[in-house]
């Protein structure tokens, strides 16, 4: 079965990703993370690239670290491209002005797990913000694609 989310993180929630992945899993969702390769690889690059061209989404796991890592925009860039939905998930420090997120800094993942599988479960993606209550999936302009075109790994 191929991947249903990708989920995209700083280094250092690298924790808590694995414990969202199999969350997710548990209520029927296939989520990606990197556990187990070693970053910079050529693996590891190749695996990347694979499961974000498999994902139907991807879940950036927002926190100081992420919001400043240019891997973690590449992913995002990467994905947008592709024309795959991102959902924002802040986990912890202040909310981005500019971008719609899903608020789980509680620790309370429910309402990730349910805006997730209704990406995954809809037909067509073009416009998913009617399928999910709020305004968790608007554009956001600070993680958007960029003018230029940059290198999904540096």
């Amino acid at each position: 079965m191929p991947t249903e989310i990708y989920l995209c993180y700083g280094a250092s929630d690298a924790d808590t990703a694995s414990a969202i992945r199999e969350l997710l899993l548990q209520n029927g969702t296939t989520a990606w993370t990197d556990t187990g390769l070693e970053p910079g690889t050529t693996a590891w690059k190749a695996a990347i690239r694979t499961a974000l061209d498999e994902a139907t989404c991807l879940v950036v796991l927002l926190t100081p670290e992420s919001s400043r890592s240019a891997r973690v925009k590449a992913e995002i860039d990467y994905g947008r491209k592709r024309n795959k939905p991102v959902v924002f998930a802040l986990l912890h420090g202040d909310r981005p002005p500019d971008t719609a997120v899903i608020d789980v800094r509680g620790g309370q993942f429910n309402t990730l797990v349910t805006a997730v599988k209704a990406v995954v479960s809809a037909p067509s993606v073009p416009d998913i913000r009617g399928l999910i209550p709020g305004p968790f999936l608007l554009p956001a302009a600070r993680y958007g694609p960029s003018n230029r075109e940059q290198p999904l790994w540096r």
